[in-house]
Order: structure tokens, then sequence, then C-alpha cells
């Protein structure tokens, strides 16, 4: 083959050296979005459903009726942008990716698929219940976690520009883990540990944004 070629076998090349290049990153990341795109719809999908039962109720009827769903609907959509916003910015630098970036990124939409189910237990679950809780926050916690590694074997393998990640990055994916083990071990804490994330998710944003 000539000298010249490039396109395919240059991702093949990077195939051959256990890397994706920015070709194979850009398919990856399709692939990303319209998994978390279709756990978004399925959030709502359940509600859709119920409005073509409405019968003689009215609009309003069939908010009160289903409160727990929009809720948990509204705060599955909120949670799965905010675990989406911080992979973005780092895939926004990256200009490819390893075999275990692509492990690690199917383990992070796993949890985000997985998401909306423990949002609707902590919706419904009876007062005082901690297991609903934990799983809720156990399921973020995996995805945070998966996420910090994804940066971490981007920028270990030269695959990532800006900064290098510290341990400042790991703030939030410490306080969700702190706020699982309080709402495990606490009672009455329940879903409010997950207010802990705030603060960190300052301190994070503040370090992630690209050096001027």
């Amino acid at each position: 083959m000539s000298a010249g070629g490039g396109g395919a076998d240059d991702e093949v090349a990077a195939d051959d050296t256990g890397t994706g290049g920015e070709r194979g990153l850009e398919r990856l990341l399709v692939f990303g979005d319209a998994v978390v795109a279709i756990a978004i719809t399925l959030v709502v999908l359940p509600l859709v459903d119920a409005a073509q039962d409405l019968d003689d109720r009215t609009a309003w009827q069939f908010v009160q009726d289903h409160r727990a769903g929009l809720g948990a609907a509204a705060l599955s959509f909120l949670v799965i942008w905010v675990l989406w916003r911080p992979q973005h910015r780092v895939f926004e630098r990256a200009h490819g990716y390893t075999p275990r970036t692509a492990t690690l990124h199917v383990v992070w939409l796993a949890a985000v698929v997985v998401l909306p189910l423990p949002t609707l237990l902590v919706v419904e679950a009876p007062h005082g219940d901690r297991s609903a809780p934990v799983l809720y926050i156990g399921t973020v916690l995996v995805a945070l976690v998966a996420g910090r590694l994804e940066y971490a074997d981007l920028w270990r393998s030269g695959k990532l520009d800006g900064r290098a990640p510290t341990a400042r990055s790991w703030a939030t994916p410490a306080a969700a883990a702190l706020a699982l083990v309080l709402a495990a071990t606490v009672p009455g804490v329940g879903m409010w540990g997950m207010l802990l994330l705030v603060p960190a998710g300052l301190v994070e944003d503040r370090i992630s944004r690209p050096a001027r």
C-alpha cells in the first residue's frame, strides 16, 4: 500500500496499538449520547402511556395522581444532565481513547440507564426506608467514579489536553461516598446527604475549566 494512504489505515493502526483514534472516539460518543437520550426518554414513556387513559379526569387531576412519577422524571432528567455535563467537557478535550476508557464509558452509561429506577423508588418508598436512598446514591456514585477514572485514563494515555487530574477532581465522588454512608447508617438523612455534592461540584467546576 502506498505511503500516501491515510484515514482508515490510520484508524486501523491506532486500533492495533490498543488505542482508538479521533474517528473511533466520535463513534463512541455518538453511541453514548444515544444511550443517554434513550434513558431520558424511558423516564417519560410510562407517563405518556398513563396520559392516554385520562377518562373523565382533568389535566390537573392527572398531575395530582402521577405527581410521584412526574417528580421522579424531573429528578432523573436533572441528575442525568449533571452527570453528562462533565463527561462532555472531558471528551471535548480528548483526541482518542483506550480500550479501558471504552469499558469505563460503558459502566458510566449503565449507571445512567439504571438511574431512573432508584429515582422512582426514592419517590415511592415509605418514610424511613433507607434502602431506596442507598440504591440511588450508590448508582450515582458508580457513574461519578467511572467518569473520573475515564478522565485519569485519558490523561495517562496522552489523549487528553488540559490540566492533569488532581485529588480535588475526586471531590464529588468523595462527597457521594460520604452521602452513601450517612444514608445507610444515620436515620433520617436519606437523600439530604446529596446536598454535600453541591459544594464539591463547585470545587470541581472551578478546577475543571480549561486553562486560558
